[in-house]
């Protein structure tokens, strides 16, 4: 289940593309592609310290010290939500700023950065999950986190075909499709 997890994290980004290549053509898959490494950068750093805070749980929980885990869990959850708070508002002002830094096209830049400010928008969500999901695999349950990881799999490839082609958007549409699933 974690192996096929990561692997499910991956795809998100696939499914954007192969999206927006079969209905919007190559100028928004390089918008969408350009993002790429960036958006992997920032959530496997908090990925990582998800770990960390799972590795603090599995050792509270093999102690039988209730009143550590307690403040584990609620300390992780805490930094999550802020870690994506303050994420969302670096994201959506300096998206221009790393997509030029990284010598975006300048006929794709604004693609780019409509999705990256919509994408960001979303990282509190995604943050919490990550951190969740550490928490429910340090406890010995690596099924739930696939499975709702599947579900909103899912969903984004729902959303993403309803917000392309019918409702005739762009890479907003896939951007928004992620951070709803």
């Amino acid at each position: 289940p974690i192996i096929l997890t990561s692997v499910l994290q991956l795809l998100f980004n696939a499914a954007d593309l192969v999206v927006v290549g079969r209905f919007r053509g190559s100028l928004s898959v390089g918008a969408v592609g350009a993002t790429g490494s960036l958006t992997n950068l920032i959530v496997n750093l908090f990925v990582g310290l998800s770990v960390g805070a799972g590795v603090s749980v599995a050792h509270a929980i093999g102690a039988k010290q209730e009143k550590m885990l307690h403040r584990i869990v609620h300390t992780a959850v805490f930094v999550a939500i802020i870690g994506g708070a303050a994420l969302t508002i670096i994201g959506v002002s300096l998206s221009g700023t790393f997509l030029r830094l990284m010598n975006t096209p300048a006929d794709i830049l604004p693609l780019s950065t409509t999705y990256m400010r919509i994408y960001f928008c979303g990282m509190t969500f995604t943050m919490v999950y990550n951190f969740c999901a550490a928490i429910l695999r340090a406890a010995g349950d690596t099924k739930s986190p696939l499975l709702y990881l599947a579900f909103s799999g899912v969903l984004n490839v729902v959303l993403n075909l309803f917000f392309v082609v019918v409702c005739g958007m762009n890479v907003e549409g896939v951007a928004l499709a992620t951070i709803i699933s």
